[in-house]
């Protein structure tokens, strides 16, 4: 790790619930930085575990076989991403709905398989799909389904729920200065570096992903993004993003990206989405009933290109950073929609991506500097020691490929 003064710049990198995870701690205590990043993975691990759909044992696959014939009481992590989407669903008038499953199963999104369903199927699925149409006992975190066929999707919220979860773990233990990128969604502590202000991070340009399109600096906060760029089929000749608008029954059009800073993680995580469905004329009505977030929507332009970005008037001055002009990122997989990247006199520092092998479970690192280019070591999975190797879960926001769990790995050198 990379050493500034007092500072060590410690990380991890790991494959949890179908996608990548970057932990960056800033501490001059190595035991406290291991006990932390044992504490973060183990919140991870938990959500993971309760809330994948890809995990037959999880509570919320149980949860959707069984609460048609009956109330399923909840534990109170399940409860807590539970009753955050209810609310959020009621705010939104159900822009934001859990009970997404069946559609998203309806156009084979989690099968990885989509088609383009027929009116009739979708009118027919519709009929299972719908927030109100669930029975809530809160004083037993009880849930029953209206109807046969229903399910819920934690995919817009669980993530962020997770980053909650792994952020608090990590201040428990002493670390006030820390950083967590889970698929894009990150969550930040304190600074960067002594004397900063805040984290820099890049935001990738959803219209060309292979560039940024501004910056914002986290202090003390969390920013989400939601977008089809990442995850998207071709039906018909037309680019289908995976967000689906639950009122209508199928994908969200016109809309390249959202971007949202709120102080939770779970809260940015639910409003990316619910903004992406309701669009710019929606960011108003976020404000007003979310004070404290800032949110970003851009458009495509009918040419398909990059279009116009829409902001809420104080974030206006938060996505600036000192980062106006676009800087090009080598086309490279790159599985994060936010770059962390340092901002002022000196310029950015370098870009970092971080890409996959899902046959050999192997995990690269490459650092592109502003002059020049040096790549990270590969870090491997190691073979025969540390936590035993599963298959980690997805949620529709990241991926469902089935891969090792690598142990966490130290990258050799500092990105910024």
């Amino acid at each position: 790790a990379a050493v500034s003064g007092a500072d060590h710049d410690d990380r991890r990198l790991w494959l949890i619930m179908g996608t990548t995870c970057e932990v960056r701690l800033r501490t001059d205590d190595a035991r406290a930085a291991r006990r932390a990043f044992d504490a973060a993975y183990r919140e991870l691990a938990l959500v993971d575990s309760l809330m994948s759909l890809y995990r037959p044992s999880s509570e919320l696959s149980r949860l959707n076989r069984t609460a048609a014939n009956g109330m399923v009481t909840l534990s109170q992590p399940t409860w807590d991403v539970f009753e955050a989407s209810m609310e959020v669903a009621g705010k939104s008038d159900g822009a934001f709905d859990v009970t997404v499953k069946p559609l998203m199963d309806l156009w084979g999104f989690h099968r990885r398989a989509a088609h383009r369903p027929g009116p009739t199927q979708v009118d027919s699925v519709m009929s299972l799909v719908g927030w109100t149409k669930l029975a809530v006992d809160v004083e037993r975190r009880g849930v029953t389904f209206g109807t046969a066929g229903m399910a819920l999707d934690f995919g817009g919220i669980a993530k962020g729920y997770a980053l909650d979860r792994a952020i608090g773990a990590i201040e428990s233990v002493g670390i006030e200065n820390a950083l967590i990128d889970l698929g894009g969604n990150i969550v930040a502590r304190g600074s960067i570096h002594s004397g900063a202000v805040g984290w820099p991070v890049a935001i990738r340009d959803p219209g060309q992903p292979d560039s940024i399109l501004t910056a914002v600096r986290l202090v003390n906060e969390a920013v989400a993004s939601s977008g089809g760029y990442e995850k998207f089929v071709v039906l018909d000749g037309v680019t289908v993003g995976h967000i689906l608008d639950v009122r209508r029954g199928e994908p969200v059009t016109g809309v390249l990206g959202t971007a949202v800073l709120a102080p939770q993680a779970m809260l940015a995580d639910a409003l990316s989405t619910t903004l992406f469905v309701l669009g710019p004329e929606a960011i108003d009505w976020l404000t007003r009933r979310y004070p404290a977030a800032e949110a970003m929507v851009m458009l495509a332009s009918p040419a398909g290109a990059g279009g116009k970005s829409f902001y809420s008037h104080a974030s206006r001055d938060r996505f600036d950073c000192d980062f106006r002009e676009r800087l090009p990122v080598p086309a490279v997989t790159i599985f994060t929609r936010f770059l962390p990247v340092e901002c002022g006199p000196r310029g950015p520092a370098p870009l970092y991506s971080a890409s996959r092998n899902a046959a050999v479970g192997l995990v690269t690192r490459t650092v592109f500097p502003a002059t020049g280019e040096e790549a990270l070591p590969r870090s491997r999975p190691a073979r025969g020691r540390g936590r035993p190797s599963s298959s980690p879960s997805g949620f529709h926001h990241g991926s469902d490929d089935v891969m090792e769990r690598p142990r966490p790995t130290r990258s050799s050198k500092s990105t910024v």
